[in-house]
């Protein structure tokens, strides 16, 4: 029995994968050392994927070109966040301030209980290293200011976002020319998918903060604990979160219960415990029906994963991650299995 073999051919399709192997591996390598730059990116695309959402529904109520509909998405977002501000920023500056001058005073039992130094020096010291660490802006520039580096990661994000909203077209289309003319419809049908299920989750989510602020404000007003405003918007903002958000904003809401009696930390542990479960339970369920469906469990492995390997930076953007790789997933490896005899 005779067989043809051909060691040309051969060679070529060992040096082929080869070539690809190293190609991979280069590449993983880079992304490890862009990781931050990386995660920045993916932040700026759910800050595309926001503004997209609020263009498509202006012009599929206006009926407006879409041009016209972003122009006005972006309007509209800039002059919700100046109406904001204007109305309440003097209101949630001074409260603001309130609770970081009080904040020795809540630290104090904290000190007492482990017996430790100043908490708030290295709460600071951590904060700092924190913001150093993915400040991308900061390693450019050759900056040594941790908040600065901050400011300008946040301003990277949203005129980055911004561009990428102005025409997500032209970025899918140079994803999609990366691969074979025969993987391309796949790949563009995947991409739409991810992009789909990412916008579904973000006004879900933003949606969920929005509730989950105004109760929290309804409530700390009613039992009387100063500063509600301010713990309101902290709640809110930790919301993005889950699981470790919640517990974090409810924490200084509660040393300030315990300033007015053990009663009043009660009563504001109770309201966190209430709204967190209504939200859990109800709220987000309802809003983000469209979206993906994550199992808790999936989504707190992956914000240890994303919080051991990426820092705080990951465990801020692991959920959203978790949605693009369920998708992700599903399209390419769930979707392969199922084409398997």
């Amino acid at each position: 029995m005779s067989t043809n073999y051909d060691p040309v051919a051969h060679s070529t399709r060992f040096i082929r994968r080869a070539t690809g192997v190293a190609v991979f591996g280069v590449l993983l390598v880079a992304g490890w050392y862009l990781r931050d730059l990386l995660l920045l990116v993916f932040a700026a695309t759910l800050v595309a994927c926001l503004l997209v959402s609020v263009s498509q529904f202006i012009a599929h109520f206006s009926r407006l070109p879409r041009g016209i509909a972003f122009g006005l998405s972006c309007l509209m977002t800039l002059l919700i966040a100046i109406g904001f501000f204007w109305l309440l920023g003097s209101q949630l500056r001074m409260q603001m301030m309130e609770l970081w001058e009080q904040l020795p005073e809540l630290l104090k039992p904290i000190e007492d209980a482990l017996n430790i130094g100043s908490v708030e020096e290295w709460l600071g010291d951590q904060l700092e290293t924190m913001l150093s660490q993915t400040s991308v802006m900061s390693r450019i520039a050759g900056l040594s200011s941790a908040a600065f580096g901050f400011l300008a990661n946040l301003v990277l994000v949203i005129v980055a976002g911004f561009y990428l909203a102005l025409q997500p077209d032209l970025y899918v289309r140079g994803i999609v020319k990366l691969f074979p003319q025969s993987k391309r419809p796949a790949v563009e049908n995947t991409l739409a998918d991810i992009g789909g299920s990412l916008r579904y989750w973000l006004i879900g989510q933003s949606l969920a903060m929005l509730v989950v602020a105004g109760l929290t404000y309804i409530g700390l007003a009613l039992i009387g604990v100063p500063s509600a405003l301010a713990l309101a918007v902290i709640a809110g903002l930790l919301e993005f979160i889950p699981f470790f958000g919640p517990i974090l904003a409810a924490v200084p809401a509660v040393a300030l219960g315990l300033g007015q009696g053990p009663h009043v930390a009660a009563y504001v542990a109770i309201l966190y415990l209430a709204i967190q479960q209504l939200e859990g339970n109800l709220i987000t369920p309802v809003i983000q029906q469209q979206s993906v469906s994550l199992p808790p469990a999936l989504t707190l492995f992956a914000i240890l994963a994303a919080g051991i390997l990426f820092g705080w930076l990951g465990i801020l953007l692991a959920t959203p991650l978790a949605v693009a790789l369920m998708v992700l997933v599903r399209k390419v490896w769930v979707a392969n299995l199922d084409r398997t005899p």
